[in-house]
């Protein structure tokens, strides 16, 4: 079926008038921080939200990852949940 966005925050968020754009992105996995980033540029975010270290932080820090481009990379204020 896929990925689907957390509806439960979507509500609640549009119940406080925060406008969301939620965008599915597909990407190569060494290619991803990219994408997203890119992403959040094309719809004028104000704010990204996303989930960090879907791998082990050894292996982020060792081999890079999509946490540590966004990190490194945003130019707007990224919040991360890990």
């Amino acid at each position: 079926m896929g990925w689907l966005p957390p509806f439960d925050v979507l509500a609640w968020l549009a119940q406080h008038d925060v406008r969301v754009t939620v965008k599915p992105i597909l990407a190569p996995d060494d290619r991803a921080g990219e994408a997203i980033l890119a992403a959040a540029g094309e719809v004028g975010a104000d704010l990204l939200v996303m989930g960090a270290y879907g791998r082990s932080r050894f292996s982020e820090w060792a081999f890079g990852g999509v946490t540590r481009t966004v990190l490194h990379e945003a130019t707007l204020p990224v919040l991360m949940r890990n």
